[in-house]
């Protein structure tokens, strides 16, 4: 069987500090970004690979961003646009906690949600050293309110036939990226593993990546796979409406 992978546009990151994307390259410049999450649909779906930020006040208000998020860029509405209802979501897999990509988690709420057993563990308690504010230690930590449904994975594991989860580590300790079998390749849904296609063609780790070597191991273990790549926030994604 094959799948479709729809990207859903959950908000846009304005102006971000390029080198905090492309690990301190290009000082001075700033870049775009768009906050996805990624709709599968075959016949054992439809499934959810991440469900998007915050608020934009939010965003400001916790995180000194600029978040652009309209009415539509809400998950429920961008799940509806592409009629499916939230509420039919059952499986959901987190590439990790970070706000940007767990904060839409109540908006499915009859999903298990998969994540790495050592994603949930550091995400409750960050190293002081890292920033927090990431997975939102501070207030509580949001996607603790989620534990319940949370399946811990360890290592490898088999969504659903032709979806499968691979652990990327680097830019968070437990970050898993997502194997999808599509018609005609198989698609790697990176996460924050790849923020851009630039990422994954210069073999460059975004600025925020919280162990280096872990992330090198990381690509390695990715570059040897015969796959095509979706980065978790590059706009150029979006020149396609569906992946097949």
């Amino acid at each position: 069987m094959s799948w479709s992978v729809v990207p859903l546009d959950l908000g846009n990151l304005r102006n971000r500090p390029k080198e905090t994307i492309t690990y301190q390259r290009d000082a001075g410049q700033t870049v775009d970004l768009v906050c996805y999450a990624w709709l599968l649909l075959g016949d054992d779906g439809p499934l959810l690979v991440d469900t998007g930020p915050s608020s934009g006040e939010h965003a400001a208000d916790f995180h000194g961003v600029r978040l652009d998020k309209g009415a539509d860029q809400a998950l429920e509405r961008a799940l509806a646009a592409k009629d499916v209802d939230a509420g039919d979501i059952r499986t959901v897999v987190v590439t990790h906690l970070h706000w940007d990509h767990c904060h839409g988690l109540p908006q499915v709420p009859n999903a298990r949600v998969l994540v790495q057993d050592r994603e949930i563990r550091y995400g409750v308690y960050p190293d002081p050293n890292d920033d927090r504010r990431k997975y939102e230690f501070s207030r509580g930590a949001p996607f603790l309110t989620e534990l319940r449904r949370m399946e811990a994975v360890d290592g490898e594991a088999e969504v659903a036939p032709g979806v499968r989860i691979i652990p990327t580590p680097g830019h968070s300790p437990g970050h898993q990226s997502v194997l999808v079998e599509a018609a005609t390749t198989t698609y790697l849904l990176a996460g924050d593993f790849l923020d851009l296609y630039e990422n994954w063609t210069e073999r460059c780790p975004s600025g925020s990546t919280v162990d280096v070597e872990a992330w090198q191991r990381s690509y390695d273990a990715v570059s040897g796979l015969d796959v095509t790549v979706l980065p978790g926030h590059d706009p150029l994604v979006s020149r396609q409406g569906v992946y097949r």
